[in-house]
């Protein structure tokens, strides 16, 4: 397995190629990363057969052409028109995997990958429990030691908060995240603990001031601009009003 060749397909969201380097992690597999452009009006409307030239839809610095991989994996709508051209193209040889639904019938990959709580389900289809990830025992000791020094002076319990920001459907505005603000602070007050915080791409520095400001009120570990932190303790929150 390490000696064969592994492409990512993906649109570039970090969601996306995790699960996709996890899968070929898993594999033994070294994969590099090929990136997509995200299909616009009317393509992403069109089934990925009517796409043109898929294969050129790769983003500058990448380059879909031979050698063609051995394996391919893919996840997102906007990557499976280039993945079913790569998979002609190299005439059947490429091993063609997807992650996520398709929106094409299972049978145009070899395997198609599907939490479970997603309604897809064939021959070829293998169900998981949660989405694919890199995650291993031996990773998650090196984070402990990584992060211990920072962490252990903090008072427990420890609460861990990821936070996102603003998508094409929804806006994390500045007053969001007030409020977002206030239910950790009280959180992190009611419980005697602190706060491990790390914010996303989506987050903005605007965003992201006004929780480093407001989150001085408690004992809390910042981490900006995505820093990852171990997910090591939950905490259930009250759900907002948004």
């Amino acid at each position: 397995m390490p000696d064969l060749t592994c492409w990512a397909l993906t649109e570039g969201f970090a969601g996306m190629e995790s699960q996709c380097v996890g899968l070929a992690e898993a594999l033994s597999l070294r994969c590099a990363l090929k990136r997509v452009r995200r299909p616009r009006m009317p393509l992403k409307y069109l089934p990925p057969r009517l796409w043109p030239s898929p294969l050129s839809r790769a983003v500058e610095e990448e380059v879909l052409a031979p050698p063609w991989p051995d394996v391919l994996i893919s996840s997102g709508r906007g990557s499976v028109a280039a993945a079913l051209a790569v998979r002609r193209a190299s005439a059947g040889k490429t091993f063609s995997v997807h992650i996520q639904t398709p929106y094409v019938h299972s049978s145009r990959f070899d395997l198609v990958v599907i939490p479970q709580h997603d309604s897809l389900r064939g021959d070829n289809v293998l169900v998981t429990r949660t989405a694919l990830h890199g995650v291993t025992k031996e990773r998650l000791a090196e984070a402990t030691r990584h992060f211990n020094a920072r962490l252990s002076h903090l008072p427990r319990p420890l609460i861990a908060v990821l936070v996102g920001g603003s998508n094409k459907h929804q806006n994390c505005s500045p007053e969001i995240i007030h409020r977002m603000s206030d239910q950790l602070i009280a959180a992190a007050q009611e419980c005697g603990g602190a706060l491990a915080v790390t914010t996303s791409r989506r987050t903005g520095e605007e965003n992201e001031r006004i929780l480093r400001e407001r989150l001085e009120a408690v004992p809390c570990f910042f981490g900006m601009g995505g820093m990852k932190i171990p997910i090591l303790v939950f905490s259930r929150l009250p759900m907002p009003s948004w």
